[in-house]
């Protein structure tokens, strides 16, 4: 039975958010795999908890106390500091001033689906049924929301749901899929300003699977331009300087399989695509981590430390999580898999990884 204080394995994170060089913070996985020694194993229920890391994400402890049943899922986090944030998990949405003691939980009028932040603003898109209805909301980084504000009412979209929110301007993005084969758009404003909508990326087919925005308020999206099957496809990553308004094809894998000049991964299309800073980006596929320091042109595999002499554990990378701090300092959570970490944004180092 956990306890406030004990120490956890970084492995059996779910989620996790950079602080500082020393302060990451996570939540613990809801699910854990068990061995029973001969080969065989299943995977056992857990309350899930917040846990502290203050030595750069070696040792994990728990704090507070283990999470509303409501919560008990792999979730999505806003902190601000160790002790205030937001946390999403299994469509709730829940803030916590006091490091995971007590947590108010906010309803926002649907199940959240999206939690994104930079530091300075927090932005939550839930979807209600059967209505199928989406809302963004801008939430307090710093303190208890009581009145959270909805400040984009998009028409009725489908299973497609992507969120950014520019450091700069604060603009919150939110990609959207139309019902009755209007063209997919994306939705770029605040709660100030008239909301405005843009065409998405000139992709051939399939939707973007990934948005992120840079601290220069650069948008990147990766997406599939050419199927070969349901989850497998060569991919495109496009830069946009003007917030959505217009979109620059930066890198792409034209043919399945073949020579592709740019190094961009292929055969999964979905990609988890990071940003370190508006140059440097990193994407991770069901098979590899690749990064870019050029702005997306070409891709290379990263440099794992620890590990040069294997793959990746069975599980591959699918469901990597990434969380920088600036382009020198970042880490790389494969859930079940391994925990690394880069001092230097070249070479990534082993923190803890399954024993499996």
């Amino acid at each position: 039975m956990l306890r406030p204080g004990t120490t956890v394995p970084g492995v059996y994170l779910a989620s996790l958010q950079v602080l500082s060089r020393t302060t990451v913070i996570g939540v613990t996985q809801s699910e854990i795999y068990c061995s029973s020694g001969t080969g065989v194993g299943d995977f056992e229920a857990f309350p899930a908890w917040l846990v502290v890391s203050t030595d750069g994400g070696r040792v994990w402890r728990t704090t507070g106390s283990q999470l509303p049943r409501a919560l008990n899922s792999a979730g999505m986090l806003a902190f601000s500091s160790s002790a205030r944030g937001w946390l999403a998990a299994g469509g709730t949405l829940a803030f916590t001033g006091n490091q995971g003691r007590s947590w108010q939980v906010v309803k926002l009028g649907g199940a959240v689906e999206s939690l994104v932040s930079d530091g300075r603003f927090v932005a939550a898109l839930d979807v209600s049924s059967p209505a199928n209805t989406a809302q963004a909301w801008r939430l307090s980084a710093t303190g208890t929301h009581r009145e959270p504000e909805p400040v984009l009412r998009p028409p009725p979209r489908s299973q497609w749901s992507l969120m950014a929110v520019l450091p700069r301007s604060g603009d919150i993005v939110v990609y959207f899929q139309p019902f009755q084969g209007s063209a997919p758009l994306y939705a770029i404003g605040t709660s100030q300003a008239q909301w405005r909508t843009t065409t998405m990326p000139s992709c051939l087919h399939g939707a973007p699977n990934s948005l992120v925005a840079t601290a220069d308020d650069t948008l990147a999206t990766t997406c599939e331009v050419g199927g070969i099957g349901m989850f497998h496809g060569p991919k495109a990553f496009f830069l946009s300087a003007n917030g959505g308004r217009t979109w620059q094809r930066r890198s792409e894998a034209l043919i399945p399989g073949g020579p592709d000049p740019s190094g961009i991964p292929t055969l999964d299309m979905t990609a988890n695509l990071a940003a370190a800073s508006p140059t440097t980006f990193y994407m991770a596929t069901v098979n590899q981590v690749c990064v870019s320091d050029d702005a997306g042109r070409t891709w290379k595999g990263i440099t794992l430390s620890d590990v040069a002499s294997r793959d990746f554990a069975p599980g591959g990378t699918e469901g990597a999580i990434f969380s920088f701090l600036d382009p020198e300092h970042g880490w790389l959570l494969i859930p079940h898999e391994s925990l690394l970490r880069t001092t230097d944004g070249r070479i990534w180092t082993v923190l803890d990884t399954s024993p499996l």
